[in-house]
């Protein structure tokens, strides 16, 4: 494992647990630790600043002054000595701060669990709570939990750090352990060509640089890191499934998953659906995950729409997981009960979306072989019965630097779409799962959005270690997203289909390289995917571009050249004709990608060498 040089102790291994004062009557509690003042040094100490929570290290050295403007001129190149340091993000708080806000049960010998929680970490890094090691984290795109239950917490001074290392050093080490080449696409710029071994970490892929942008290899802690502490469990996610009847009426499914239970309790569900009288379910908690399901029906469904199709109708759903229901289905006071109360709240639509893929029933004059045959498969989208013309774009990660995009900035380039007449974005494999924020504003204003699973432009190792990471990240990605009605179609990747004839490894070895592919996003990301959400089939597209498949059951992929206009998507680029003509573009089934050269905007300014 590339982690630390030195190994400190880890929590596990401490024999002292907090000695402090009792409190049988506590809820569940959430302190933010990402609000409380923060800074990173670098390995050395030379450099020591404050940080920004959620944010990344060029931002906090460009706020204090030791780095300029990255994107003006050679700055990619001049502060590569950036991605090149061991950096080290702290914070210190003590017992009586917790105190102040209420949160004496962190103290409290009487929890069942306390967890530093941080949303995303980019990427390495080793987590400590004061002289222990709590956790090591390899894949930004996860939500990371460490127990610091047997740690520490002292009544004076708590720090908490996170050493993250730098992504090349790792990545070349994976690389060289690799039983085989993995190849992928890397020369884009000077600054790290040939040398990134990107594939090997579950970071934004673009960050090492892509034709459209430089690479500064940022690390960072982005969205919140938290204190959490509970009682016998905590409800840690909740899934919905729709089944649209032919009758209009639409029945979800609920799942409540409840993990991190430490001993069999009994405990209370609490389901309201905006616009219906809750549900109390009484139910009992075994040892370890727990996924409850509960059932609404909806006699008279507002449906969500597409914009331009009807309007985004939105549901608000409430799961509260609190104390055992008394004899006449109330819930009992929590100071009767040692088990804490937690609610997740989730908006939602009520939409049936379908890709439809059928074979084209005559010849015509665009779908016909040469003997005059009808030739080909239709690929495109139907909401609610409805077939929808798709008209969009691909969001890019929208700042070279993940944490630094406010909400403003998110929400005026989603107007400007919908001011355009799109329709639905395409979130690109390279690039990075987007916040909450973003499918908040794209489900409020009736965007549809193609979800990529991070991938992008390369092959990708699938040992065991790397295929179990990516099953975690795609179980909690689709948890976390899953809800919105924006998202209705799952992609596996960007372009890693065609990429099995861009490399010489993959040329001389089609086997090996072909049954990689399988493993990685048949067996483990469509699988994955099934498994989460077996009542609503997904809509589920392997690779893009792509020539669909065969069948879906069993899963049967339709191989060939990627270009071909008869089938699925296709990916097109020609900056030499005329974008204005009619003739100039392919008579395909769906672009899911496609780019010229644009002017300039009036009013951009150069740099020297750059257009900013």
């Amino acid at each position: 494992m590339f982690f630390l040089n030195q190994s400190p102790p880890s929590c596990e291994d401490s024999a002292v647990t907090a000695s402090l004062k009792e409190d049988v009557h506590a809820k569940f509690t959430q302190f933010s630790l990402g609000s409380w003042p923060w800074r990173v040094h670098n390995k050395n100490g030379t450099i020591d600043v404050e940080a920004s929570i959620p944010g990344n290290v060029h931002t906090d050295l460009m706020k204090a002054n030791i780095l300029g403007d990255p994107l003006w001129r050679f700055n990619e190149q001049a502060y590569a000595w950036v991605a090149e340091e061991e950096w080290t993000y702290y914070t210190r708080f003590d017992a009586s701060e917790l105190q102040s806000h209420g949160l004496h049960e962190f103290q409290s010998v009487n929890l069942d669990d306390t967890y530093l929680t941080f949303d995303s970490i980019d990427t390495i890094a080793s987590i400590r709570l004061n002289d222990f090691i709590v956790g090591t984290s390899n894949n930004m795109f996860q939500h990371q939990a460490f127990s610091v239950r047997n740690c520490t917490f002292l009544t004076t001074e708590n720090v908490v750090t996170v050493t993250i290392l730098p992504a090349l050093a790792y990545t070349a080490e994976q690389a060289a352990e690799y039983p085989y080449v993995v190849p992928y696409i890397g020369t884009y710029g000077e600054t790290w060509s040939g040398k990134q071994n990107r594939p090997f970490i579950r970071k934004v892929s673009s960050d090492f640089g892509w034709d459209w942008g430089p690479g500064f290899i940022p690390v960072g802690i982005y969205g919140n890191v938290q204190l959490v502490s509970f009682y016998i469990g905590r409800l840690a996610a909740v899934s919905v499934q729709q089944q649209h009847l032919d009758n209009g009426k639409v029945i979800l499914l609920i799942d409540s998953n409840i993990d991190l239970v430490s001993r069999p309790a009994a405990a209370g569900l609490e389901i309201s659906l905006e616009g219906m009288p809750p549900q109390q379910h009484p139910i009992s908690l075994t040892v370890g995950e727990n996924i409850v399901r509960a059932k609404i029906v909806i006699d008279r469904p507002r449906l969500w729409w597409p914009v331009g199709y009807g309007a985004p109708e939105l549901y608000v759903l409430n799961v509260t997981l609190g104390a055992p229901l008394t004899d006449s289905g109330k819930r009992r006071s929590l100071s009767s009960s040692k088990l804490g109360e937690h609610t997740i709240s989730r908006i939602i639509g009520l939409r049936r979306v379908e890709l439809v893929r059928q074979a084209e029933p005559v010849a015509s004059k665009w779908w016909s072989d040469e003997d005059g045959e009808a030739i080909g498969e239709s690929f495109f989208f139907r909401v609610n019965g409805v077939d929808i013309f798709a008209k969009g774009s691909n969001i890019i990660p929208i700042s070279v630097f993940t944490g630094a995009v406010t909400d403003e900035e998110m929400e005026w380039l989603l107007d400007s779409a919908v001011a355009a007449n799109m329709n639905m974005l395409r979130v690109w494999g390279g690039g990075l799962y987007q916040p909450d924020s973003f499918y908040d504003m794209c489900d409020r204003k009736g965007l549809m959005i193609w979800q990529e699973f991070m991938f992008a432009c390369a092959m990708y190792p699938t040992d065991n270690a790397f295929l179990a990471s990516v099953s975690v990240e795609v179980t909690q990605q689709v948890r976390r997203l899953g809800t919105h009605p924006s998202v209705v179609v799952w992609g596996g990747n960007n372009e890693n289909e065609a990429a099995l004839t861009w490399f010489s490894e993959t040329k001389s070895n089609p086997p090996r390289y072909d049954v990689d592919f399988t493993r990685l996003y048949i067996d483990t990301i469509w699988a994955t995917l099934r498994r989460l959400l077996p009542e609503e089939p997904p809509v589920f597209v392997d690779s893009s571009p792509s020539n669909g498949i065969l069948s879906e059951a069993p899963y049967t992929k339709r191989w060939g050249s990627v270009s071909d206009w008869n089938f699925g998507d296709v990916h097109f680029y020609d900056y030499t004709k005329d974008c204005e003509l009619e003739s100039t573009f392919p008579r395909s089934r769906f672009v899911s990608e496609f780019g010229y050269q644009r002017w300039t905007l009036p009013g951009a300014r150069w740099r020297d060498g750059a257009c900013a």
